[in-house]
Formats: C-alpha cells, structure tokens, sequence
C-alpha cells in the first residue's frame, strides 16, 4: 500500500519507479541519509539503464548462444543435426557458405532467421580472426 504510494508520487514527480522498489531494501540512521542513499541509489539506476541503452544503440556484437533456441520448432535438412550445428562442424568442415545459406536452410521460419544471424556472426568472427 505504501509502496504504491510511493510510486504514485515517483510517477507524478517524474522520478523512476525504482525510488520505490529502492524505498523499502534501504536503511539509514536518520532521514536526510535516508534521502540520499534512496536519491543514489536512483542515479546509479539511471547511469546503470543508460549505459545498457546506449550499448544497444550502438550494435556491437555480443555473443550468442543456442540458450532458448528451440530446435523442435524448425526444420533441420537430413545432414545438418543439433549437434552438427552447436559443434560449429561446418566451419571445420568447411560445408557452410554464405551462398548457399539458402540451400541448407530453404524455408524462411521465423525462427531460423535467429540461427542464420548467429551463423553469419559466427562467420564474420571466423573471419575477423583469420585475417590477424
């Protein structure tokens, strides 16, 4: 009840929602110290949310994982298994082009689209590497 308040008046004053959650895990031994633990604890959240939005922006690459991928949700041609795919075996085997990323994967599921980014990230990292 009183954290809804709280979030209320966060909201009104144009204040983050996280003043509110902060509110009740801090404490202080008087309330000025109170105000200004809750007060940094609000900046370090907003440089914290900033920053991640700004690395957003930028596109960096970031590592990708099959974590989540759900493999029973796509169609996998009769050479290409799970683990051909997570062991990254076709670039030791050197059985992946880009141009023919439309024959190994010849439907365009939505899902797949997912894996062909991971494997064109995959393919300009092998790349970026081979040329050092």
């Amino acid at each position: 009840m009183l954290k809804d308040e709280i979030a209320n008046c966060c909201k009104a004053l144009k204040l983050g929602c996280s003043i509110a959650e902060s509110s009740t895990d801090l404490t202080a031994d008087t309330h000025q110290e109170y105000l200004l633990k809750l007060l940094q604890a609000e900046v370090k959240h907003r440089e914290n949310a900033r920053r991640n939005k700004l690395m957003n922006l930028a596109g960096f690459y970031y590592r990708k994982s099959f974590d989540g991928f759900h493999f029973d949700e796509v169609t996998l041609p009769d050479a290409v298994s799970q683990v051909y795919l997570q062991n990254c075996e076709f670039i030791k085997t050197k059985t992946y082009h880009p141009s023919k990323r439309i024959h190994i994967f010849p439907d365009c599921h939505p899902l797949q689209t997912n894996l062909r980014s991971t494997m064109r990230d995959l393919e300009s990292w092998v790349k970026g590497n081979a040329e050092r």
